[in-house]
């Protein structure tokens, strides 16, 4: 077989990634190995249908003060972690993705375009944003002044 094996992840090789530092050392190596071989990686759509669930789990108790506090004191905590290069934001009430990126100097904003793809180089991951959004239903907007 010519050229990089190809891996299919599974959602808890996904989450145990999401460890960082803290992850088991197999499935940190597993990474580091991946990304020196630039080997492709992919989720099934059960792993991305149960990524999407735990989205949705997460959008039922989310509002502005959970947007907040990931804005504010979580990522201020998590840029304190040196193996952090990516920290994302998926909003839960309109069609946005947000993506910071660590670059030596400091942390960049990439807002993902309406109909871009959310690509996690860190970790070998691309999807599109319809993906993430299918099935999300928004409420109305409200005008906050009327």
């Amino acid at each position: 077989m010519n050229g990089p094996t190809m891996h299919l992840l599974d959602t808890n090789v996904i989450s145990e990634a999401r460890k960082a530092a803290k992850a088991d050392p197999g499935v940190r190596r597993f990474f580091a190995q991946a990304k020196t071989t630039r080997s492709p990686l992919y989720l099934s759509a059960i792993a991305l249908g149960e990524v999407r669930r735990g989205l949705e789990l997460i959008r039922h108790r989310a509002d502005e003060s959970t947007e907040a506090y990931d804005r504010g004191a979580r990522f201020a905590c998590y840029r304190q972690l040196p193996t952090l290069e990516e920290y994302v934001l998926i909003d839960s009430r309109t069609r946005s993705v947000e993506v910071f990126r660590r670059h030596p100097e400091g942390w960049m904003l990439q807002q993902v375009p309406e109909e871009g793809r959310l690509t996690l180089d860190a970790i070998g991951f691309d999807c599109g944003l319809d993906a993430i959004y299918e099935d999300a239903r928004f409420a109305a907007p409200t005008d906050r002044f009327a």
